[in-house]
């Protein structure tokens, strides 16, 4: 199994992720900074880490590559624990798809329309809609 074909696995299973931390985070405030916040700041300096302009050899391309799917990975497995944690990571998720996925390997990709045009919205349509009931 090749690293793309597991990041594809990982990212398939995000959209479910979040929605079940939902139930937790609808409680109300847990008092303390959600974690999910430091997961997408770390998730992100490991990408930026990895597709930098720089040269390199194969071999620390590969190891940036490990510590991204592992900051990645970190990402998923972590719990939002408020409502706007649940939105951040959603779009945080979305985008990472958006930029770092070809078009075959996106959420519902393999569909036909309306569907994959619906798909293709779906995190970011929730993560406003949070938004929306954060700010209500």
């Amino acid at each position: 199994m090749t690293n793309k074909q597991t990041r594809r696995a990982i990212l398939a299973g995000a959209a479910a992720l979040p929605a079940l931390a939902i139930i937790p985070a609808m409680a109300g405030d847990t008092g303390g900074v959600d974690p999910i916040f430091a997961a997408i700041e770390h998730h992100r300096a490991h990408c930026a880490v990895y597709w930098s302009v720089e040269e390199v050899a194969d071999d620390v391309m590969s190891a940036r590559g490990v510590e991204a799917d592992r900051a990645l990975t970190d990402l998923l497995t972590t719990s939002p624990t408020t409502v706007a944690g649940c939105a951040a990571v959603l779009r945080h998720v979305d985008q990472h798809i958006r930029q770092h996925e070809d078009e075959k390997t996106q959420i519902f990709a393999n569909c036909t329309d309306p569907l994959c045009s619906a798909g293709a919205t779906f995190l970011a349509t929730i993560a406003a809609a949070l938004n929306e009931a954060v700010q209500s």
